[in-house]
């Protein structure tokens, strides 16, 4: 049903929609960061702001809005990387765009978790280089892109799978695994994506309360309806199951003596958008288990309202359900961006406390020719993610399919400085603070939920940072970005009068060769 709907939508569409280039921009892609400091100045508005990931096709037509005599050096050296990334092959009539790319790098960090904010020792790093523990990544990519249809291949190696302090293993062999693999159609109205790939509903750099691209990459069905003003757009993803005493080992046959507990995601968000400069969304997701459960009919349906769908009869799976509102707004230079999300809020026996996640962000882009400046701001309350069932713990691999942590308050200042001498050159001083309570997503959901605090709870432990980042991309096959600064710890590890001062650091680096080009199929 969902796909013939889709045939009938792109029927109706204009015939330039036939023309589009319809690949996935991963998440991941470096291309987000220039995408995200054009936005702020006020340009590639076209492109929905929390609605990750894009398509070539939509990049392409943006680029194509923007009026290149306002920019200055920096933004025209930024629009120049992406016009280079994304403008390297145009088909028309008959012919399919045809190629693949090979990335190479590594991540580094004397850390183990990579964020420096979050400072741990508790991974077990393969290479060492002194201090540093060392992350070497290499990803290939083949695809084929014709007329409303694509596919694309995508195998990613990265030592950092095997060793995640937060997550599960999530390779074997060669420490490799399918990311950003799909089939796909897509036209003007309408677009359905199947395979392995990320999403990330909040602008680029913010944390997705709903769904994030913090998790490992979830097979799922995905579905979009409508064009720039008004859209609907809905996945169904599985997750990793759980044992039958709900433990998680990544693997169903760890299982003692019954059977696995069946884990899949269904969330869906309604857009709209009055003009280029505001855009609301009501978004919904619920995470729905049981043994045997399999991709459930009523949940693959992109108009059902979960509010009234979940705990009704017939209920045949136990569930974990969210709502969540996002509202981004850019005026005159400022951009502004906010998130709420409900977990659970008990009106009627009050037996726990509420469950809710804010985050939001207000950045001036363009004070000056070459400075930027911005607030930040998340806060997560203890129970958040949790729910009674084990099973329903909203992670996949034990990665936050929204955040990774539960119970804190995070708040950030910085300035994005672009030298006028070095327009590939970006510098970032920010000052950072985060308060981290004790609960954790991961952890058993308590047997009295009243008797603790709804946020902050037992001895919270406080990092303050002060850091400096550099980004340096000459050209768009190289990307280098270095964050080093100072972490004053107190209570660390939830030790009340503990304290630690540290330098801590990261830095990636990494170069692709690319071969696109475009040839004349029979089909």
């Amino acid at each position: 049903m969902v796909g013939t709907l889709a045939w009938l939508l792109a029927g109706s569409a204009p015939n330039d929609a036939a023309g589009q280039e319809n690949r996935l921009v991963s998440t991941s892609d470096w291309s987000y960061e220039y995408i995200r400091r054009l936005q702020r100045r006020g340009y590639l508005l076209e492109l929905h702001p929390t609605a990750l990931p894009y398509t070539h096709g939509e990049v392409v037509a943006a680029l194509d809005q923007v009026r290149r005599r306002r920019l200055t050096s920096a933004e025209r050296a930024w629009l120049g990387l992406l016009e280079r990334r994304f403008k390297t092959v145009r088909t028309r009539g008959s012919r399919a765009a045809v190629g693949g790319w090979l990335e190479a790098g590594a991540r580094a960090a004397n850390n183990d978790r990579l964020d420096p904010l979050r400072y741990t020792e508790a991974g077990e790093p393969t290479l060492e280089a002194g201090d540093l523990r060392v992350f070497p990544n290499a990803a290939l990519h083949l695809y084929l892109d014709k007329s409303h249809f694509v596919a694309e291949l995508g195998v990613r190696h990265d030592i950092y799978y095997d060793v995640d302090p937060d997550g599960l293993d999530a390779v074997k062999r060669l420490n490799a695994r399918n990311e950003h693999a799909y089939a796909g159609y897509n036209a003007r109205y309408a677009g359905v994506y199947f395979g392995r790939f990320s999403n990330h509903w909040a602008p680029y750099g913010q944390p997705g309360l709903l769904v994030s691209d913090n998790s490992r990459s979830i097979d799922q069905l995905f579905l979009r309806l409508g064009g720039k003003r008004l859209a609907l757009r809905s996945m169904l993803g599985e997750l990793d199951s759980a044992t039958s005493d709900g433990r998680f080992t990544g693997r169903a046959s760890d299982a003692p003596g019954g059977a696995p507990i069946n884990r899949y995601i269904s969330a869906h968000r309604i857009d709209w958008r009055p003009s280029r400069h505001v855009a609301f969304s009501f978004m919904e997701s619920v995470l729905y288990s049981g043994p045997g459960i399999a991709p459930s009919l009523k949940f693959a349906s992109p108009v059902h309202v979960f509010l009234f769908l979940v705990d009704n009869r017939p209920k045949n799976e136990e569930h974990n359900g969210f709502a969540a509102g996002s509202l981004w707004a850019h005026w005159r230079g400022w951009t502004l961006d906010g998130q709420a999300l409900l977990d659970d809020v008990d009106i009627v026996n009050r037996s726990e406390p509420a469950s809710i996640a804010l985050a939001g962000q207000l950045v001036r882009g363009g004070l000056t020719p070459w400075l930027d400046v911005g607030v930040s701001g998340a806060l997560v309350t203890g129970l958040t993610y949790n729910t009674h069932q084990p099973e329903g713990i909203y992670t996949h691999l034990l990665r936050g399919i929204g955040t990774q942590f539960s119970d804190y308050v995070q708040t950030a200042i910085h300035a994005d400085l672009y030298p006028h001498l070095v327009p590939s050159l970006a510098l970032r001083p920010q000052i950072q603070i985060v308060w981290q309570g004790e609960a954790d997503i991961r952890e058993p959901f308590p047997l009295d939920p009243a008797s603790r605090e709804a946020l902050l709870v037992g001895v919270p432990e406080r990092t303050f940072r002060l850091s400096l980042a550099l980004t340096y991309q000459p050209i768009p096959q190289f990307w280098l970005r270095v964050d080093y600064g100072a972490n004053w710890i107190e209570n660390e590890h939830h030790i009340r009068g503990r304290q630690r001062t540290l330098g801590v650091g990261a830095l990636a680096f990494g170069g692709r060769i690319s071969l696109d080009r475009a040839y004349r199929l029979s089909f």
